[in-house]
């Protein structure tokens, strides 16, 4: 595969995801065949993704359920489904937290997660401690928002990981699962509560 941004960039969002941070999660995709991406919203990152490995992803997002800090509906989980089109087959649903989806994948075997839910310093800290131990060894942890108006992404990424790269002149920041990578011991893998919902597709 190579990395093919043309129908991400024709997602129209919002964003200091810009074309040189998304082509680089798309490099860190290429050879991968498991991504966890926590927060997909309307899909622009989950596509680059897409068009640029064989992976299957897991999406986990809540959309519209509390407690939710951007105003979203059920309208903004179809653009989100309309956006990943063709490829649905190769990507999971989980209309969830992701303090409540941790809890249901399996451990060791993901090749990349890709953080960009909540940006609080307390829920990076939480989806980095949490979601570690769900990467094999040799994996690659990820995010975005590491820069300026961010300082709890970056307190959080700084404190938890012994020595993380950050794209230059970019957001994404990424590290690799080996010995010593982290400051603080992965938390243990838990599922606090349920908030699922069944996602229903509109028929065309």
């Amino acid at each position: 595969m190579t990395v093919d941004l043309t129908r991400a960039l024709e997602i129209s969002v919002k964003s200091s995801m810009f074309e040189h941070d998304l082509r680089k999660l798309a490099e860190l995709a290429e050879p991968c065949k498991r991504i966890i991406e926590l927060g997909s919203y309307h899909g622009r990152s989950t596509r680059a993704m897409l068009d640029s490995s064989d992976a299957h992803i897991w999406c986990v997002d809540a959309w519209n359920l509390p407690p939710g800090g951007r105003k979203v509906s059920d309208k903004d989980l179809q653009i989100f489904l309309d956006n990943i089109g063709g490829e649905r087959h190769r990507v999971a649903v989980l209309r969830m937290l992701t303090s409540d989806a941790v809890g249901l994948l399996p451990t060791g075997c993901f090749d990349l997660v890709f953080i960009d839910a909540d940006h609080s310093y307390q829920a990076v800290k939480f989806d980095i401690l949490h979601y570690a131990p769900l990467l094999r060894e040799g994996g690659i942890l990820c995010g975005h928002d590491y820069g300026k108006g961010r300082e709890g992404t970056i307190r959080a990424v700084d404190e938890t990981l012994s020595n993380p790269s950050v794209l230059k002149k970019g957001v994404v920041w990424w590290a690799t699962k080996e010995e010593g990578w982290l400051r603080i011991a992965p938390a243990a893998i838990r599922s606090k509560r349920m908030h699922f919902v069944p996602v229903r597709e509109h028929d065309e």
